[in-house]
């Protein structure tokens, strides 16, 4: 199965040409490492299956997360809202300029990494209750 946490090196890897087009792609690439991962964990750890198929999913998970009465869970689901809303922006909106991206790329980078400790954590000790 392809690992998607490996978006992260190519994510780091758009991240460092400071044109527009890279650090929204760098962007998109940072999200879809974090966010794949975290469905998997949902799916595969928790056993819910809801989140295999369906409309807006994205949207779903992070509120599933964001409602969570786990601290580590909700603080991954903000972080990865943050990154899904930063994503759209990326993909979607051109009224934004690179400077725009360019702050927002500090912020992604360390949330990313943020966001990925959060899910270590929870894959070593899911809740017991959700």
């Amino acid at each position: 199965m392809f690992d998607y946490e490996e978006y992260k090196l190519v994510g780091d890897l758009l991240a460092q040409i400071e044109m527009e087009c890279y650090q929204r792609s760098a962007i998109s690439r940072y999200y879809y490492a974090l966010f794949n991962p975290v469905r998997s964990y949902l799916i595969f750890v928790l056993n819910e299956f809801d989140f295999i198929r369906g409309a807006d999913f994205h949207k779903r998970i992070c509120n599933r997360l964001m409602q969570s009465n786990d601290d580590t869970e909700k603080a991954l689901g903000l972080i990865l809202d943050e990154l899904r809303q930063l994503r759209n922006d990326a993909d979607y909106n051109w009224n934004l300029n690179s400077s725009y991206f360019e702050e927002s790329l500090k912020d992604v980078k360390s949330n990313i990494e943020l966001g990925f400790d959060y899910l270590n954590a929870l894959r070593n000790s899911p809740p017991l209750e959700l």
